[in-house]
């Protein structure tokens, strides 16, 4: 059943309990990470990346992994400032992000 997260209030919407590697799969979606850096970091296949991801994307009841990313950004679950930055990615695809995080809240 879905908990509500303590800043899904601010969003009328109620974020669901997500397992310990859900987020953490999360954390590095919302980093940048592709599928395949994802598993490696992670230590698993790309096919148990992609299944914790089917699973985040029903929970969140979004369509892909940027909806799941803007949505874990502006409910407060994940901080992008402390996704741990991939050693593969630069800096601005998170900066991209928090813009446009930023440019939906304002809307």
């Amino acid at each position: 059943m879905a908990r509500p997260h303590h800043l899904a209030s601010r969003f009328a919407i109620a974020i669901p309990e997500l397992s310990p590697r859900e987020l953490e799969v999360l954390h590095l979606i919302v980093d940048g990470c592709e599928n395949r850096d994802v598993a490696a970091r992670l230590h698993v296949s790309a096919g148990t990346v992609k299944h914790h991801l089917s699973s985040i994307l029903d929970k969140l009841r979004v369509d892909n992994r940027t909806q799941a990313a803007v949505l874990a950004v502006r409910s407060g679950l994940v901080d992008a400032q402390d996704a741990p930055l991939s050693s593969s990615l630069r800096l601005e695809p998170v900066r991209e992000l928090k813009d446009l995080v930023e440019f939906v809240e304002h809307a």
